[in-house]
């Protein structure tokens, strides 16, 4: 078990959060980005205790495997439309 206070990683997990709602963004993913920060919000200023760092964790990893699957589906479905084979 990790013996730092979940009160003081949630600053930085938070961040990372934010980043990674940012990059959605820029990936054209705004309503995933939105939906994700809006969850992220709730928590940080709701939940300072390891239930708040275990959410933002969940968070940063549903953002992340958002933008691993973004680009390669973005670029499927434009081959798709091309009519070039995947």
């Amino acid at each position: 078990m990790d013996s730092q206070n979940p009160a003081e990683v949630l600053p930085g997990l938070y961040r990372a959060v934010l980043d990674s709602v940012a990059r959605l963004e820029r990936a054209g993913e705004r309503q995933a980005a939105y939906v994700i920060r809006c969850k992220a919000l709730r928590t940080y200023s709701t939940r300072w205790d390891e239930r708040g760092r275990r959410d933002l964790c969940r968070l940063e990893h549903e953002a992340q495997v958002r933008l691993a699957a973004g680009p390669r589906a973005t670029a499927k479905a434009s081959l798709a439309r091309s009519g070039e084979p995947a």
